[in-house]
């Protein structure tokens, strides 16, 4: 699995990759460049430029997307109209901001926040934050509190486990998922990353139900089985902070990488900050659209 550079992007914190099967296109971030892009297998054909920094964004089926910024969830699209705010989970909070993020198999949104000060990917800080899951009429539920870093998170096939990474506790927890209540219990930790592999950071899951976890700082991307938590596979690609993946391609067998550019040293890895592809051998999971 040799990395491929698809996108040379020179994000400063690449982020959050979506793939949209209807148009096979490519959506990413830059959290501290407050960009999203659109990539169309040739070329970045959109961008939308944002005043704060951005978390994620993620599609909505109306068209458009929900972008988690650090004043809450806004709806954004391409026509160059402003970004409009529609809920605020942390009213007055001026030293967060949203973080990691994704719509779940109902159609709804996920997101998770962080303490600014984590921004160049190290540092420490207190369980002041959570994760918060904006429904279709916008109504917003606190499902965990006492996290640190919000981040990566993915949900089984049959959505009955949800897995999601708390990056500064460098594990994966995995919980038992109710998705017609849309509740989260008896959670426990399923994956452990040893702080010498790197900083877990994005994550998604394939179709034999191992997730696929990010290492910032691991210049890596690692296969682990959460049933007991082993290392199947480690991919290694040209780039120090390794952030995100998702599944993408016209048959979901190819895995989209995204990197940054931030405490790189560029003579050493020029293409930090881009996009990278491979072909992993297994297909995973689409990226949802939010119903709202």
């Amino acid at each position: 699995m040799k990395p491929e550079l698809v996108v040379s992007s020179g994000c400063t914190i690449g982020e959050g990759p979506v793939w949209d099967e209807r148009t096979e296109k490519l959506y990413f971030i830059d959290i501290l460049g407050r960009k999203l892009f659109c990539w169309n297998g040739r070329e970045i054909e959109g961008t939308i430029t944002f005043d704060q920094s951005l978390g994620f964004a993620v599609l909505r089926e109306s068209g458009g997307v929900v972008a988690g910024l650090q004043t809450g969830f806004y709806f954004a699209d391409f026509d160059g109209s402003s970004a409009r705010q529609v809920a605020d989970p942390e009213p007055g909070r001026e030293d967060g901001r949203f973080n990691d993020g994704k719509v779940d198999p109902a159609g709804r949104v996920w997101g998770g926040t962080m303490p600014v000060c984590l921004d160049t990917g190290y540092g420490e800080a207190g369980p002041d934050s959570a994760l918060y899951c904006l429904d279709e009429t916008l109504k917003v539920k606190t499902m965990l509190t006492g996290v640190i870093q919000g981040n990566g998170m993915a949900w089984s096939a049959d959505a009955k486990k949800f897995y999601f990474i708390d990056t500064q506790r460098f594990c994966v927890q995995e919980f038992d998922y109710d998705l017609g209540e849309n509740q989260l219990s008896n959670g426990r930790v399923c994956v452990e990353i040893p702080r010498e592999m790197g900083i877990p950071d994005g994550m998604t899951i394939d179709d034999e139900g191992m997730l696929w976890v990010a290492l910032w700082g691991g210049s890596a991307v690692g296969r682990y089985n959460p049933t007991d938590g082993t290392l199947l596979e480690r991919v290694e690609f040209p780039a120090m902070n390794v952030t995100s993946c998702c599944f993408g391609g016209k048959k979901l067998d190819e895995l989209y990488i995204t990197t940054a550019s931030l405490g790189t040293d560029l003579g050493r890895y020029p293409h930090a900050g881009g996009v990278f592809r491979i072909k992993p051998g297994v297909t995973g999971c689409p990226s949802y659209r939010f119903k709202g």
